[in-house]
């Protein structure tokens, strides 16, 4: 458990998801939002709520296999608040979303162009080259130039 009240949970056997190995779960504490969308109904299951407090998609967690489902569920059980605990204990709601009632994974892509953006956000697009801004042109020569490229160095003697 973090200072922030975080529980990080590493896994015994890793869960892939999107080609990618996760070989430790980080259950972050509901903020008040999610406990108010918890209470309105907003998610189906608990392993949804799950999904959503440690980013990884609902399908990704059901790969999971003993001993890591129950240190992973002693994890998620501390972390909720006292509201949410009691609604486990009385089952108020399923522990997994049925299949066919499970949304698709959200596609999150690695911008093919620039690195620097890494799983953005839905697909990528890109300002037409024609909308791009023309550089104004430098203005004629009008008294004194710097030169732009730095002086060179002398050796000293």
């Amino acid at each position: 458990m973090r200072r922030t009240g975080t529980w990080v949970v590493e896994l015994v056997t890793p869960i892939q998801s999107k080609g990618k190995e996760i070989r430790e779960l980080v259950i972050r504490p509901p903020d008040f939002d999610l406990t108010l969308r918890w209470g309105e109904g907003a998610f189906p299951s608990t392993l949804s709520f799950l999904a959503e407090l440690c980013n990884v998609p609902e399908k990704t967690l059901r790969t999971m296999i003993p001993p890591d489902i129950d240190r992973v569920l002693m994890a998620y059980y501390q972390v909720v608040p006292p509201s949410i605990k009691t609604d486990f204990e009385q089952n108020a709601k399923p522990m997994a979303t049925p299949a066919e009632e499970m949304p698709e994974a959200e596609q999150r892509m690695d911008d093919p162009v620039d690195p620097r953006f890494p799983r953005a956000d839905g697909p990528v697009t890109r300002v037409p080259q024609e909308m791009v801004p023309e550089t104004p042109e430098e203005p004629a020569d009008e008294g004194l130039k710097l030169d732009p490229s730095p002086p060179m160095m002398k050796a000293v003697s």
